[in-house]
């Protein structure tokens, strides 16, 4: 595997992640507690949900992130541990309905709602979690950051009907691109830096720059969890790699590849990508032509650029002594294990 980004250790990476959460474990534990306080029930599968949350909650990168920009402006308080409540169950209620969307047999090493209770249960516990989600962000003062949820609730919803519309295109494009994973990846990591901020004593002016902030932090994110999807098509490390492809979904790695291939390239690109065969870098073509051109490079340095973009936008906005902490979150984006 190449570097990842250019100055970033993968493994210092690692580490400072695990040094991060132990940072803010106790804030972690309340909202995990909260989480699973909201799905307490007597339905079987309600119970078998919350339980799988509960084992197997994935890196919590939104929570995480509300709490290090609260601690940047404030103090972390019983509002902010109610809307990263509200974010992870509205994140977890996506995930359920994308797998349905995407047949997915796998989310972290488990297999998907819909293939152990079936699509019509899925949806619901899916619905479940999303109304729990949005009773928990009721509990917080403010009205931008109650309307927040909503509308980017909303936005998922559209970013998915684009993608959908957009599947086996012959002309994708990054414009097309940024706004689709804007919609479904980085909004939710935009309003949980936002509403940190606010909730814990920030001006709206400092909201919005955050929510920018968490927003380039959460483009990074998808890109990376993307070039993963391509880079390690046909492996599993506890979700199919490659599969958004073999789909006809065209992410960043692909779409320039497309931008910059010759007619042959192209040809050839098609016959993989179009039959359904798509092994990713695996494949001598897309390896041969990825090469070439520089594809993963490429990649990876617009994921590099918004992550330090995000960084430089956290640095000017927030104390000198609150910079730590967000600069190991931003490096763990490209951590590469499942979320």
């Amino acid at each position: 595997m190449p570097q990842i980004v250019e100055n970033i250790d993968l493994e210092e990476a690692k580490a400072n992640f695990l040094e991060l959460k132990q940072h803010y474990a106790s804030h972690l534990t309340f909202i995990n507690q909260n989480i699973q306080s909201c799905l307490n029930s007597e339905n079987k599968q309600l119970k078998e949900i919350s339980l799988q949350i509960k084992n197997s909650p994935g890196k919590q990168f939104r929570p995480l992130l509300s709490l290090i920009v609260a601690d940047a402006f404030g103090e972390i308080n019983e509002h902010v541990h109610h809307y990263a409540t509200a974010v992870e169950l509205i994140h977890n209620a996506s995930l359920i309905h994308d797998d349905i969307l995407d047949d997915s047999p796998l989310r972290r090493g488990l297999e998907t709602p819909h293939k152990k209770w079936g699509t019509k249960n899925a949806v619901l516990l899916g619905d479940y979690l999303f109304s729990v989600g949005y009773r928990q962000v009721l509990k917080t003062p403010d009205d931008t950051c109650r309307d927040d949820l909503p509308r980017v609730a909303s936005l998922m919803c559209e970013s998915e009907l684009l993608q959908s519309d957009s599947k086996f295109s012959h002309y994708p494009n990054e414009e097309n691109y940024l706004k689709i994973i804007d919609g479904k990846t980085a909004s939710l990591f935009g309003i949980s830096a936002g509403a940190g901020c606010l909730l814990s004593g920030g001006t709206q002016e400092q909201k919005k720059l955050m929510e920018q902030c968490g927003l380039l932090l959460g483009r990074a994110f998808q890109i990376m969890d993307d070039w993963l999807d391509y880079y390690q098509a046909g492996k599993k490390d506890g979700k199919p790699r490659g599969s958004d492809i073999s789909a006809g979904i065209f992410t960043l790695p692909i779409i320039k590849m497309i931008a910059q291939a010759s007619k042959e390239e192209k040809e050839s690109l098609d016959n993989i990508i179009f039959n359904g065969d798509f092994i990713g870098f695996n494949s001598p073509v897309i390896k041969s032509i990825d090469e070439k051109y520089g594809i993963t490079q490429d990649v990876l340095s617009n994921a590099q650029k918004y992550i330090k973009d995000s960084y430089e936008l956290f640095e000017k906005a927030t104390p000198i002594n609150s910079k730590h902490h967000f600069e190991q979150f931003s490096q763990s984006i490209v951590i590469s294990d499942p979320q």
